[in-house]
């Protein structure tokens, strides 16, 4: 989900199906905020990360049991929807430099 700060700037972050941050997502994605890095480089980890959560959710999979089973079924998962996003950022890549 896209936040505006009070300064105008740009962030991410994930909510559960309560419509809540997620802590350790929230910690995660702070973090990368005070390295600095880009807004795109947040939308895109907080995209990946959200991805992961639905993908855990229906198996009652808690972030921090998951399993190297566990990632490779998501890779598996993530397969057609991978090629949806990177299609997605191309277009909105291109539509950001025509600005």
């Amino acid at each position: 989900m896209r936040v505006l700060m009070p300064d105008e700037s740009e962030s991410w972050t994930v909510l559960d199906g309560c419509g809540e941050p997620v802590g350790a997502v929230e910690a995660f994605l702070a973090h990368l905020q005070a390295l600095d890095r880009s807004p795109t480089t947040l939308r895109t980890y907080a995209t990946s990360l959200k991805l992961w959560l639905q993908f855990l959710e229906p198996l009652g999979v808690a972030v921090d049991e998951a399993t190297v089973e566990n990632v490779s079924r998501f890779v598996g998962w993530l397969g057609p929807r991978a090629r949806m996003w990177r299609c997605l950022t191309a277009v909105r890549a291109g539509a950001a430099r025509r600005r």
